[in-house]
């Protein structure tokens, strides 16, 4: 882990330190996308009377530069910031800033070669319920393969830590993932994604109801959580009192979508994901979330 944490903070450095050099413009890109989500379960909850619908609006923009590594080699660092709002849940609108370095490796310049990457980001999220402000370091390694001239896929694994101001929301895991892209009449990409995480997962739940009852039934959700704390976002928000409890957890997160071009520079993509969460103990809760985003490159 502190061979993680060295090697974002040295991310991080370099990132902030590339600026002041002299270095030729056209290298740099632009990124910009404004996102609506629809989330049927942002509480992340088993039971129908804790699950909580939300939509958020956020906005990212992301500043690249890229330098060639001789013929076969790519480095990318990049910088970027977001911001998310939410309509419900207020406590949970976030600011995020971070930097990310990656390295891009592809053998031969034949049409089918992979293209190999590694890459680390490290991240700090700002969120109003502080008890949810997180660093987050991440770092994947994937292999993309081109088959066809309109078919594309991407195998990898990635591994995340959030570092938390509590204990609850502190979260480490490991991800494999699977992409296909299939290009349809040369101008929609249609993508498919799957992805099987182990490692933590949080919830949110009612422990007293606004009536003053007490839930009878949380037992076993308590008996194998790793952590547990009242949630301050929702206790703020919601009649009652709410806990948000970690579990140990394995995650099966499957992602459909299509990408539709709009002009010369921008795009839409619209995309659904469904989250399954099977958890310690019979734990288990479902996510189903709507986005469509509006992407542009300068």
């Amino acid at each position: 882990m502190m061979f993680f944490r060295q090697l974002a903070l040295g991310t991080f450095l370099l990132g902030c330190s590339l600026p002041a050099l002299a270095i030729d413009p056209a290298n740099f890109r632009v990124n910009a996308d404004i996102t609506a989500t629809l989330d049927d379960n942002q509480s992340r909850a088993e039971r129908a009377r804790d699950q909580v619908e939300d939509i958020s609006a956020s906005m990212m923009l992301n500043l690249s530069y890229f330098r060639p590594l001789g013929q076969r080699g790519l480095m990318i660092l990049s910088w970027f910031g977001e911001g998310e709002r939410f309509d419900e849940v207020e406590l949970l609108d976030r600011n995020t800033f971070g930097s990310s370095l990656a390295l891009r490796w592809q053998p031969s310049s034949a049409f089918s070669a992979p293209i190999v990457e590694w890459n680390v980001s490290v991240q700090d999220d700002n969120i109003r319920a502080d008890q949810r402000d997180s660093t987050v370091i991440k770092t994947q390694l994937f292999v993309t393969r081109r088959f066809t001239d309109r078919i594309t896929m991407s195998l990898g694994g990635e591994y995340r830590n959030a570092d938390s101001r509590s204990t609850v929301f502190d979260l480490e895991d490991s991800r494999f993932f699977w992409n296909f892209d299939y290009l349809l009449m040369q101008k929609y990409a249609l993508y498919f994604t799957y992805s099987h995480l182990q490692g933590d997962v949080f919830s949110s739940a009612q422990r007293i109801f606004c009536n003053g009852a007490f839930a009878t039934d949380i037992l076993p959700l308590i008996n194998a959580s790793t952590a547990i704390e009242s949630d301050d976002a929702y206790n703020e928000t919601f009649c009652g009192e709410w806990i948000a409890y970690r579990l140990d957890g394995r995650t099966n997160t499957y992602v459909g979508g299509v990408n539709m071009p709009v002009g010369k520079s921008m795009s839409l993509d619209v995309s659904l994901m469904h989250v399954d969460v099977q958890a310690d103990l019979d734990n288990n809760y479902e996510r189903n979330l709507v986005r469509a985003s509006l992407l542009k490159r300068f």
